[in-house]
């Protein structure tokens, strides 16, 4: 409370009045009386903020790749390639996995060895680097270049170089040429790789429905005037990918909005409010009523 006085000065003010000043009557009259708390650097924990940094890498570029290509957070997908910058990097995001699952709203992390597991790699030369050095060689490197073998491109991953026309090349003389595969979308920085599995099967969508579906009727519940406790009845009908989505995921919709009945395929003659949707793609009617005690 005192670190948050300055930004949250009433608040603070109160839960200070109710939990000390009513204990302890020699107490400054007020929170912002007190002493600023000092930090005591040696319960931080350098290891843990690390590995928190590495996971909160992972989360915003997954999440810079689901507002790229307009997949709302609702939908969930199902499954998240990550590429760790390094072996020790590897087990920090092994134990985040639960973390990043929850953030990003994927069904399981895979944990890959080579960005060629998130996309198709080729190399090209750079003209710009390689011209001056090679001149009327370069149709000789760029033979060389296109043939690279296995072993070539890990020695110039691993920072080695390669015999080409009396001279030599490093990856830093090559343009890398990254092409995603089917059903994937890749973001790669700072040698962190994350890759999303897109494809949207029946399941998946069911899912967001259902998830839109509560948004919806908890908007809905707000705008009749509902107090957040109040027990409801609902009413879905519409299309039939709505209706099929609620039948599914009763329980999840029920236990989000408190609702005690929840009837599929028509609207019951008592529920009072109504609200034509769109929830996720398809056509609905939404019927309330507030289950009175």
């Amino acid at each position: 409370s005192k670190a948050l006085a300055p930004v949250l000065p009433f608040v603070t003010e109160q839960i200070y009045q109710n939990l000390v000043k009513t204990h302890e009557t020699d107490a400054p009259q007020s929170i912002h009386l007190c002493d600023m708390p000092q930090t005591d650097e040696a319960l931080r924990d350098g290891e843990l903020e690390a590995q928190m940094q590495l996971a909160t890498r992972a989360v915003v570029l997954g999440r810079s790749l689901r507002s790229k290509h307009d997949l709302k957070v609702r939908q969930p997908l199902r499954k998240l390639y990550l590429l760790p910058p390094d072996e020790c990097s590897r087990q920090e995001l092994v134990e985040m996995v639960d973390l990043i699952t929850d953030e990003l709203n994927i069904k399981e992390v895979v944990m890959v060895e080579d960005e060629t597991d998130l996309s198709d790699i080729s190399y090209k030369l750079n003209f710009r680097a390689l011209g001056p050095r090679f001149g009327k060689q370069m149709k000789e490197v760029g033979t060389r270049v296109s043939n690279l073998t296995a072993d070539d491109i890990a020695s110039l991953r691993a920072g080695g170089s390669i015999d080409v026309a009396d001279g030599q090349i490093t990856l830093e003389d090559l343009e890398v040429q990254r092409t995603e595969k089917d059903d994937l979308i890749v973001a790669i920085e700072n040698n962190l790789g994350v890759g999303l599995d897109v494809h949207l099967d029946d399941e998946l969508i069911q899912e967001c429905t259902a998830r839109e579906l509560v948004s919806r009727i908890q908007n809905l519940r707000k705008d009749a005037g509902f107090d957040v406790s109040d027990r409801i009845a609902i009413g879905v009908q519409g299309a039939a990918e709505l209706e099929s989505a609620t039948s599914t995921h009763l329980d999840y919709v029920s236990g989000e909005t408190l609702a005690e009945t929840v009837v599929v395929g028509e609207i019951p003659d008592d529920c009072g409010v109504r609200q034509e949707s769109i929830i996720n793609g398809f056509q609905g009617t939404l019927g309330l009523r507030k289950i009175d005690r």
